[in-house]
């Protein structure tokens, strides 16, 4: 199952990457976890910005600024 939300996190929608319309502008995809590990009984998430400049080979670079925990 993956998670497809916009931009501002509104309109998340759980389905099976068939039924996701991954044309759809200023959203996201990604992989939902029904078994998340957890600290101290809390989800989490971390945030990292990277560019993705090649799929084949994958080439990506991490911004060297803030990585995000929340």
């Amino acid at each position: 199952m993956f998670v497809q939300k916009s931009n501002n996190h509104r309109g998340i929608k759980i389905e099976k990457i068939d039924n996701l319309d991954l044309t759809k502008s200023e959203t996201f995809i990604q992989a939902y976890v029904s078994n998340p590990f957890l600290i101290d009984g809390h989800k989490f998430d971390i945030g990292v910005y990277v560019v993705v400049t090649s799929l084949e080979p994958l080439r990506l670079y991490r911004y060297a600024g803030d990585i995000l925990f929340r």
